[in-house]
């Protein structure tokens, strides 16, 4: 085999640990990132008198794949959480079908608490921390690639 299929066969290489690193390692940190920041900047943010919370039983803290779904496009390399638990009240079907994160974000149906965005929170100290090198780096290492 010569220098340039060495160099094809490491490339293929790179790019399916790369692949594997994004779905598996940089998705289970950034899964538990944005849930520490939803722990942070809305269920730590108010002690509501009447709301039942679900935490990471279908709330914004659970990071299972029925809730929070990754999605990952390769092409470019990138990697998108969605973060979207059903709204919970039972006793008030026009609440039907709204997503949990939708409706805390903006501050629709939360009883007076306001507007408590953190999304983009969470990408913003995900990059900023490290967790995400770190992460990709884990998945790489994993792959035999480091």
């Amino acid at each position: 085999m010569g220098l340039h299929e060495d160099i094809l066969l490491f490339r293929t290489r790179l790019n399916a640990a790369i692949d594997d690193a994004m779905q598996t390692d940089v998705a289970e940190a950034a899964k538990q990132r944005l849930a520490d920041t939803a722990q942070e900047l809305v269920y730590d943010a108010y002690e509501p008198a009447f709301r039942d919370r679900w935490y990471d039983d279908g709330g914004l803290l659970d990071t299972t794949e029925n809730v929070m779904e990754t999605r990952y496009n390769p092409t470019d390399l990138e990697l998108e959480i969605v973060d979207n638990p059903p709204w919970h009240d039972g006793d008030d079907e026009s609440t039907a079908g709204i997503p949990l994160t939708e409706a805390v974000e903006k501050g629709v149906l939360m009883g007076g608490a306001g507007p408590r965005p953190f999304v983009a929170e969470a990408e913003h100290r995900f990059a900023a921390s490290g967790e995400f090198k770190e992460a990709l780096t884990a998945g790489l290492r994993r792959n035999g690639m480091i």
